[in-house]
């Protein structure tokens, strides 16, 4: 439910919905983790000045060093 719910916000380029997709797959909550998809949507929302998204990629990057 609240992957659909993510998924939809996002494609309207809801920032929040971004964000909260690209910790969806980063930590593997409801779907397969993956870093590549999570960095793509953590991406678009950090790029958007979106402060959430941001702390998020940031701490993928810390602990993921082969990003």
């Amino acid at each position: 439910m609240a992957l659909q719910f993510f998924r939809q916000a996002a494609e309207q380029g809801n920032l929040g919905g971004l964000s909260n997709l690209g910790l969806m797959y980063a930590k593997g909550y409801g779907v397969a983790q993956d870093n590549e998809t999570a960095i793509k949507y953590l991406s678009q929302a950090s790029e958007k000045g979106y402060a959430q998204a941001q702390a998020l990629l940031g701490n993928m990057y810390l602990q993921v060093r082969h990003i």
